[in-house]
């Protein structure tokens, strides 16, 4: 691992990371850009944190995802609080939870104390409901969700510009894995909170008119994986991002025009998908951002529930009570969302410069 102080005005330490590189295969080079020649002593540079970033800590031979991971520590979470401050100014999520007698109440009360819990859920346009999502459980309940990606969003990159992080390392530093049964296995079995989008990409990368609506696959796998370890199945929803952005085009006005299909299949191509899979990320406009708006359902418990393992019937049934419940929570958001009277910006700002930046906005009563 290299640590570069682009700003160094004393040695040429650009050159010298460019040579070692060629001369390390393997090594990872962080550019620090606006950092001096005495990097380490500077404010905002955590060896630690960089370390845990690229993968470099573990216990064994190879690093493992799963056993490896480190929670944030507190240096992590005020990093972490700089790169999503503008997300959460900008969406000021309301959360809420249902508790065990059905009653919705604002906060996460409602959700269960200890793992292995699974956060069965709706994407939005680019993930973008993750970071509050993940900050929020972090902030209240302390509790690190291991979300379950993507296999592009985890790249083998040699070199990571910026303050040293991007976004592809701080799903390393919030302890995301790749969609794998593997992983998802080993992450149950330690009783952790696994946070699993079953539309995947093709709900954050959805085309136009196409916001909040589900694209689950048929097989009902999470549901006997999560039966396996006695997890609690936690369905939620989110909705917002149509107050966020406009979309401008996505991967199906692409394939409309002329080469379009030709062009879809060799950026996949490039990306090395399966030939099933076409991914382009879509065009968008800003809006006057509007507010992201989350509910927990209530705790599905699968403790004694043998019948979803050798029934597939069962776990279908179960499966599709997860899907029903989560379209359900969007709609009541979808709904209840035109009471809140802090749902534009410019209410919330008013709001908080009277009461302070740190006080909690209302929403609607739930």
């Amino acid at each position: 691992m290299l640590a570069l102080s682009c700003a160094d005005r004393l040695l040429p330490s650009k050159s010298e990371a460019n040579r070692l590189q060629k001369k390390l295969p393997k090594c990872r080079v962080f550019f620090f850009e606006k950092h001096g020649h005495s990097l380490l002593l500077e404010h905002g540079v955590h060896v630690s944190s960089i370390i845990k970033c690229s993968s470099l800590y573990r216990h064994s031979r190879r690093y493992h995802r799963v056993h490896d991971y480190i929670p944030p520590s507190a240096t992590d979470m005020k990093e972490a609080d700089k790169i999503s401050r503008g997300t959460m100014l900008k969406t000021c999520p309301a959360m809420y939870s249902t508790m065990e007698d059905g009653a919705v109440v604002r906060g996460l009360a409602g959700l269960p104390e200890e793992g292995p819990v699974l956060l069965v859920g709706n994407h939005m346009l680019m993930g973008t409901e993750i970071i509050p999502l993940g900050a929020e459980l972090m902030r209240r309940r302390k509790v690190v969700v291991r979300g379950v990606a993507h296999p592009l969003l985890f790249p083998r990159k040699a070199r990571t510009r910026s303050q040293g992080h991007d976004l592809f390392d701080f799903l390393n530093l919030w302890g995301g894995v790749p969609m794998t049964y593997r992983c998802m296995y080993e992450l149950l079995a330690a009783g952790e909170f696994v946070l699993l989008y079953p539309g995947g990409y093709r709900e954050a990368l959805h085309c136009k008119g196409e916001e909040h609506r589900l694209f689950w696959p048929d097989q009902a796998e999470f549901v006997r994986m999560a039966a396996q370890f006695d997890a609690t199945i936690v369905p939620f929803g989110v909705v917002g991002e149509d107050d966020l952005v406009n979309l401008l085009w996505t991967f199906d006005d692409i394939r409309s025009v002329p080469f379009g299909r030709k062009l879809l299949r060799g950026y996949s191509n490039h990306l090395k998908l399966r030939d099933t899979q076409e991914v382009i990320f879509p065009g968008a406009v800003p809006k006057i951002p509007g507010r992201f708006y989350y509910r927990f359902g209530k705790p599905i418990p699968t403790r004694g529930r043998q019948d979803v393992l050798t029934d597939r019937r069962a776990a279908t049934e179960l499966y599709f009570d997860v899907k029903s419940e989560v379209e359900e929570i969007i709609a009541y958001l979808l709904e209840k969302r035109e009471e809140d009277r802090y749902r534009s910006i410019l209410p919330r700002l008013l709001h908080r410069a009277v009461r302070g930046s740190k006080t909690e906005v209302p929403a609607f009563n739930p």
